[in-house]
């Protein structure tokens, strides 16, 4: 038996998605809905949405302590600057051209 035109349309822009669960998180996801009055779909946008937020804060932080905290040098073949990587070849040669830099005046010693 053919589906009518209407059900076949509402098929198309809201198709299903089928997810096995375990009992346990079954059960959480039934008080969420039960608690919040949210179908499905708008536990699932909503868990959605969080993450987007969320990476977009953790891509921001890291753009910001990237602008405050990273060493860039200019590349010795075009001049655009690179950030210099921890524990990379650029890094290693840096510590060791750094390695008998000394304090103007060193600080106190901790007891």
């Amino acid at each position: 038996m053919t589906k009518p035109a209407w059900r076949r349309r509402y098929d198309e822009t809201n198709p299903r998605v089928t997810i096995r669960l375990t009992a346990s998180l079954k059960k959480i996801l039934d008080e969420l809905r039960k608690d919040s009055a949210l179908s499905y779909a708008d536990l699932i946008k909503r868990g959605l949405e969080t993450t987007g937020d969320e990476m977009t804060a953790y891509q921001r932080g890291w753009s910001e302590a990237e602008e405050l905290y990273a060493i860039r040098v200019p590349c010795s073949r075009c001049g655009v600057g690179v950030i210099m990587e921890p524990g990379s070849k650029m890094h290693k040669v840096a510590l060791n051209l750094l390695k008998d830099w000394q304090h103007t005046k060193c600080p106190k010693k901790p007891d």
